[in-house]
């Protein structure tokens, strides 16, 4: 999968037909997806690619300079295998959920860097039989938001193969996954000749009050935390990809937050995350296509907690000013009430793509 001259998106025939498929929630995805557009869209990302080579090399060679600690014992990967990517900073009540949702969905290994958690998340990833864990000698705003280790792990797994990439709140769902597991889907996506699978990140709202809200580590997520918002969603095309904005979290705490992302990726000597987490270089290769999504388990009644740590921290973007937020949000009585009345319950990938959260695969 070479960056080479031609659209990695799908050929016409094979993207879904607008005149009949069921509405998406993301205003102008429609346009966004008929073969015209798409072309310009292509060649607009093409030249900005070709733009930015100088500064992604700058950035790959700053990735060289980072060095990632084994922890635990460390092997290398088999040709079968379905690696995932994570960065933890103390996600110890977390842990169980994500790791056995993921392991259901057919990931093999997990290779982690743990950013100087201390609340028992290095000895519980160290005592996995499924999970390589690592150390930096650089802290995560450092490490460009974690983006320079995800690329050294790249080079020291091997590229030229596929990798899921999400945070410890994020969990993949596309339509058919019961059935299909994540082998499936990286066979449907390079059957389709897709290097990167689109996915935005979809907020779920718990049906009381945050703070009467705890994370529970024997619940999947969604249990706790079931209601999602089926309206208020927007995709523009930029020259460096897709970008999706909306959600509950931007209605309830007045800030912008990008929801897309690219969890599961074919990574070759060219990609990287560039500029950022949310988008990938070569940009020509992002096709606004959504069949999947990421169900972002965020609000919980530790959410006060961790932005106040995240203020102390300063690890984040902007001197963590979304966090500054949200804990003043939540300091001064937060209601849900008023989203949770035009949400509705998350029953499953198959209702979200009825919804029109994304589209059906065609296995």
């Amino acid at each position: 999968m070479g960056e080479g001259n031609k659209p990695y998106w799908p050929p016409q025939d094979q993207r879904r037909d607008n005149r009949t498929a069921r509405p998406m929630v993301y205003e102008n995805y429609d346009i966004l997806n008929r073969a015209t557009v798409s072309h310009n869209q292509y060649v607009r990302a093409l030249r900005r690619t070709i733009r930015e080579r100088s500064a992604v090399r700058t950035m790959r060679e700053d990735a060289q300079r980072c060095s990632l600690v084994p922890v635990n014992g460390v092997t290398g990967l088999a040709s079968g295998d379905v690696p995932l990517m994570a960065a933890v900073r103390n996600e110890r009540t977390r842990l169980p959920p994500f790791l056995a949702h993921y392991r259901a969905l057919g990931v093999t290994r997990f290779l982690v860097v743990d950013d100087e958690s201390s609340d028992g998340t290095t000895d519980y990833l160290a005592d996995q039989p499924d999970v390589d864990l690592f150390r930096s000698d650089i802290r995560f705003q450092a490490a460009r938001y974690g983006t320079m280790w995800f690329y050294t792990l790249a080079q020291r797994y091997g590229v030229g193969r596929w990798y899921v990439i999400v945070d410890v709140d994020e969990y993949l769902v596309y339509p058919g996954m019961a059935d299909h597991p994540l082998p499936d889907l990286i066979a449907s996506l390079t059957r389709h000749r897709q290097s990167r699978l689109l996915a935005p990140m979809i907020d779920l709202l718990p049906d009381a009050d945050l703070r009467q809200t705890p994370f529970d580590p024997g619940r999947w997520p969604w249990d706790v935390a079931p209601y999602l918002d089926p309206v208020g969603y927007e995709m523009r095309y930029k020259s460096i990809g897709p970008l999706i904005t909306g959600g509950p979290l931007s209605k309830l705490f007045g800030t912008l937050h990008l929801l897309q992302k690219y969890p599961v990726m074919f990574w070759d000597k060219s990609a990287i995350h560039y500029p950022d987490i949310h988008n990938l270089y070569p940009f020509q290769r992002s096709s606004p296509q959504i069949q999947a999504c990421l169900l972002h388990c965020k609000l919980f009644a530790d959410l006060e907690k961790r932005s106040l740590a995240a203020i102390a921290d300063q690890q984040h973007a902007q001197h963590a000013e979304k966090y500054r937020v949200y804990y003043d949000e939540i300091r001064s009585g937060l209601q849900l009430d008023s989203e949770i009345q035009r949400c509705v319950r998350y029953e499953g990938p198959e209702h979200m793509a009825e919804l029109g959260f994304m589209e059906d695969i065609d296995w």
